[in-house]
Formats: C-alpha cells, structure tokens, sequence
C-alpha cells in the first residue's frame, strides 16, 4: 500500500514539475518580446492620472495611495496608419490573456463559482452592467469590452478615454478594483499615445496603476511591505506581455518596430 503511495506522490510531482515549467516557459516567451531594459518605471504618475474620474471612484475620501507606471516606446513603421483604439485592445488582450495573468483569472473564477460572488464593489458604478467577462476569449482584438464591463469578477471597465496635449494624442482604458467601502481599491490604467518626432512615427505605451485603502490613511503597502517587491515584478511581467501583444500584431501586419528607451 505504501509502495503505491509512493508511487501515486512521485507522479503527482512529476505532474506539478512539468506543469509549472510550461507554464514558466509560456510566460517567459509572452515576456521576452520586450526588453525590460526600454522600460522606464517611476513610482511618479501623471496629474491626469491622479485627477481622472477612476481615481476618484476608487479613492472618495482622497486618502494615501500608493502608485506607479511603466512606459516603453516604439518607433513604428508602417504604410498603414497605426489605430491607436486598437492598439489599446491589444495591449488590453496581452494583458489579460496572458499566462502570468492565467492562475490568478482561474483563482477568481474558482471563487465566484464556490461563493456566488464577485470581488469588485464601487459605489459610483450601476448596477446594471453589460454580460460579464469570465474568459480570455471573450476578449475582442478589435475594440474594448464596454463601458463598466466586469473581468474575471474582479475587475471593472471604469472609464474609456481619449485625450490630446502637446500634439500628442492618447486614449486610454481605467480598469478599477476592490471596494470604496472597503480596506482595498485601486486602478490599473493602460494607455496609448501616438508621436511625431522629425517626419517618424512613435507609440508611447502606459500601464499605470495605484492602490488605496478607502477606510483609511494606512495603505496596503504600509501593511504588507512585501507585497510591494512582488508587485513591481508581477506588474513589470504583465506589461511586457501587453506590450509584447502590440508588438506581435503590428509585426503580423507588416510594420517594423523598434523598441527605444522612453528616455532617448
């Protein structure tokens, strides 16, 4: 009995072993498209970002947040013009569907399915919302899910947007989470901005994220010190799978891209 025990362990090792390695090896190809060297990263992010309508969703009471961004840019050339709403679902899918992003929709769905609940509740959003999103491919290649769409249980389309500053037109897509009646809230924000530098073509891409605690001033972060090192990688691994998406699509479709520092 024992023997078979043993035998049954050893299996189920093997079999956890050579999942996680898939899995791994998945993420590192989905990441390895962009140099995280081009990255730059700043715990700074923009006074639009701060003052946006998310924002305040998430935060009502305006207390301590703590927050960051990562931008990288890419010198397009393409005798199609660049569509910057549909980059911004590339890089929305890249995000989502991708394999770092792959235990953490399976965890939400396993909870919604054992509970009967989801995990975002905001006050400022109605409570009629369009048909949930659960799977990866419910996700369109062409467009934006719909204003308040919920993902995964958890997250939640607050806000689509464009803007135009400098000559440099952007959109941009406000994905908020948790709860304003809660200890946890924040937003993830990903934006595309589209430049002209000396007769070339330029796509400045955005992830930009921050987290509060609604009931009071002490964070998260302040809380769970930690979990702050593990957000910087995890955050850092999704953004270069978006982007990476971008880059794959734009290829597919015959451009050159060039990835450059944000800083040249």
């Amino acid at each position: 009995m024992s023997h078979i025990l043993t035998k049954t362990a050893k299996s189920a090792l093997f079999g956890v072993l050579l999942t996680t390695g898939i899995w791994t090896a998945a993420v590192y190809h989905q990441s390895s498209k962009v140099d995280r060297r081009k990255i730059a990263t700043s715990d700074a992010v923009s006074k639009a970002f701060r003052d946006s309508p998310a924002h305040r969703l998430v935060n009502p009471k305006q207390v301590r947040h703590t927050s960051d961004s990562r931008t990288i840019t890419l010198h397009v050339s393409s005798k199609e013009v660049v569509d910057r709403p549909r980059v911004l679902a590339w890089m929305l899918n890249g995000f989502f569907q991708s394999w770092i992003f792959a235990p953490e929709a399976l965890a939400f769905r396993v909870f919604f399915n054992t509970t009967g609940r989801v995990m975002t509740h905001l006050s400022g959003l109605p409570e009629h919302l369009p048909p949930p999103i659960w799977y990866s491919t419910q996700l369109s290649d062409s467009s934006l899910p719909p204003r308040n769409s919920l993902l995964f249980g958890t997250f939640q389309v607050a806000d689509i947007w464009t803007a135009e500053t400098d000559g440099e037109e952007e959109c941009g897509v406000d994905i908020a989470f948790g709860s304003d009646k809660g200890t946890f809230a924040g937003y993830h924000r990903l934006s595309v901005a589209t430049l002209k530098e000396d007769g070339e073509s330029y796509l400045r891409l955005t992830f930009a994220c921050m987290t509060c605690n609604p009931a009071g001033d002490k964070s998260w972060v302040e809380t769970f010190g930690f979990m702050l090192v593990f957000h910087k990688i995890y955050a850092e691994i999704l953004f270069r799978a978006a982007a990476g998406n971008v880059v794959r699509n734009l290829e597919s479709r015959g451009a050159r891209v060039l990835l450059v520092s944000s800083n040249e």
